[in-house]
């Protein structure tokens, strides 16, 4: 069952209640009032994927890198079929 807490207006102290969804608490387990809100209460979600291997910057950078290498080579390639045609 879901645990909810409330709070006492006549007390003012919290406690927690555990009931069903559908159900209110009417009464302060610590005073004899009836005059109670329930605090919302921000929802735990923990996240169950890992984070990848790697940040997205080092992937980028290395593949500059490897596109830097072939465009090195192929550059290397055009000019000596350049000056080959040339003789």
């Amino acid at each position: 069952m879901p645990k909810y807490i409330y709070k006492c207006n006549v007390c003012e102290e919290h406690f927690e209640v555990h009931h069903g969804m559908m159900e209110n608490h009417t009464e302060c387990v610590l005073c004899p009032s009836g005059d109670l809100n329930r605090v919302p209460q921000m929802p735990y979600i923990k996240r169950s994927l890992e984070p990848r291997a790697g940040k997205v910057g080092e992937k980028t950078n290395a593949a500059i890198e490897a596109n830097r290498e072939v465009l090195n080579d192929m550059k290397k390639n055009a000019s000596k079929e350049y000056y080959r045609d040339d003789n």
